[in-house]
């Protein structure tokens, strides 16, 4: 019996799951799922190497004693502020007497594409192929077989800080465990809750996590923008904190019993019940906290809007915003978003497994379900194949997963 284990490390808390392939069909049966705050983490950055090594190590420690396995490797998520997505050239002349394109020229134009406008501090954990040129034949989405003189791949490259990176290598190292690869949070969790028809008609898909947010936008089938936003839940919470001066902790406990995101919508009679919270000097109506976390919201919206339209002013959605992340649990929360950004909008739940059902799908995990996902497309495709080509990853261990991943980006 086959076992997937992953790890996402959020903006400040890490989660992990392992689940066993099960069936002809090969589905997922979560087997456990664990979580836990951790102090050594910042925006999604390491900033602390053993307390974060202790807390991967204590989490893996809780899902082994759970699922009666030992935890050997797992595939590593990963969204802080220093992730970036940009577009990318490679172009190289064709190798064989015949002028016929083969693999050894794929990946030179791979190595073209990474190189170019690489700077020393960064290193690529993903590079996307989004189509080829043969001389003077374009979007072609596959080249081998192909006669001309100049190959041509226009890409999308992930890249992160290489220092950062280095310590997400360490960390995980140092818990015990060895990696399967690491991959960018938002591409697993598109994974989980997209499908191709949203992805051709164009889609936005945003994380809200608690320090950070992730943001993800398809076009035709691709990824055509990608942002780590630096912004998230407990800007809400903490300004609930300061309103009420309660702790955070009490805080993020009455955003999510009573919290709202639309004022207009509540009324002033709802009274927030704090002595059954234990609190008893306070009164607030639930309609003045949703004017707070509209404030925010507001602000959230801002920043979402001006990253937007980065891409295209005449840029149209039709498959909307999808919402997942910790901060989709707030209520209203997809009202709020297709009020605000004119667009369709609803919380995307990862509901291609079983098992662990109350968390497996929520949608606070679907990056963490997608890894999972990622894990079970790898072992699918042993083999690798010809699509397995048109997705690299820095140092990749695995062979298949960056294929299908492939199959999910293109048409």
């Amino acid at each position: 019996m086959k076992y997937i284990a992953a790890i996402d490390i959020g903006s400040q808390t890490i989660k992990a799951a392992v689940a066993k392939i099960t069936g002809r069909d090969k589905s997922l049966q979560i087997l456990a799922i664990h979580e836990m705050e951790t102090d050594g983490i910042r925006r999604g950055t390491i900033i602390d190497i053993n307390e974060t090594a202790n807390s991967i190590s204590g989490i893996l420690e809780t899902l082994s004693s759970l699922a009666d396995i030992r935890i050997k490797e797992a595939f590593i998520g990963v969204s802080d502020s220093q992730i970036n997505l940009r577009q990318s050239e490679g172009m190289i002349i064709i190798s064989r007497a015949d002028s016929e394109v083969t693999e050894e020229d794929i990946k030179r134009a791979y190595q073209a594409a990474e190189t170019s406008n690489i700077s020393q501090n960064k290193e690529i954990i993903h590079t996307i192929a989004k189509d080829f040129s043969v001389d003077d034949e374009m979007s072609i989405k596959n080249p081998i077989g192909m006669r001309g003189l100049k190959l041509k791949i226009n890409a999308l490259v992930v890249e992160g800080l290489l220092s950062s990176l280095k310590n997400v290598k360490r960390v995980v190292e140092l818990a015990g465990v060895n990696s399967s690869g690491l991959i960018f949070s938002p591409l697993a969790g598109a994974r989980a809750v997209l499908n191709r028809k949203q992805k051709e008609l164009g889609v936005i898909l945003l994380d809200i996590g608690a320090t950070t947010s992730s943001l993800l936008v398809y076009k035709d089938g691709e990824v055509i923008h990608g942002r780590v936003l630096d912004i998230g839940s407990v800007n809400i919470t903490n300004d609930i904190a300061i309103n009420l001066k309660i702790q955070t902790e009490m805080a993020e406990k009455i955003k999510i019993e009573y919290g709202a995101c639309l004022p207009h919508l509540v009324s002033k009679k709802e009274i927030i019940d704090f002595e059954g919270l234990g609190i008893n000097d306070l009164k607030m109506s639930r309609k003045s906290l949703a004017v707070i976390i509209n404030k925010r919201l507001k602000e959230f919206s801002k920043i979402l809007t001006k990253e937007l339209s980065k891409i295209d002013k005449n840029f149209k959605v039709p498959g909307g915003i999808i919402i997942t992340g910790g901060g989709a649990k707030l209520p209203q929360i997809e009202t709020f978003f297709k009020k605000e950004l004119k667009l369709s909008a609803q919380i995307g739940f990862p509901d291609k497994v079983e098992g662990f059902i109350d968390k497996a799908n929520n949608s606070a995990y679907a990056s963490l379900i997608g890894l999972l996902l990622c894990g079970l497309d790898d072992l699918g495709n042993e083999n690798g194949g010809f699509s397995r080509k048109f997705f690299r990853s820095s140092g990749e261990k695995s062979r298949g997963f960056w294929g299908q991943l492939f199959k999910n980006f293109l048409p």
